[in-house]
């Protein structure tokens, strides 16, 4: 289920390296 989220946000925070943490903290 997660991993799904993290499709669109891995391009999304590739840009943002700090993203790709914050990100996924407050989904999972």
């Amino acid at each position: 289920q997660h991993i799904t989220a993290v499709i669109p946000y891995y391009g999304y925070a590739r840009q943002d390296r700090k993203l790709e943490v914050v990100s996924p903290s407050p989904l999972s």
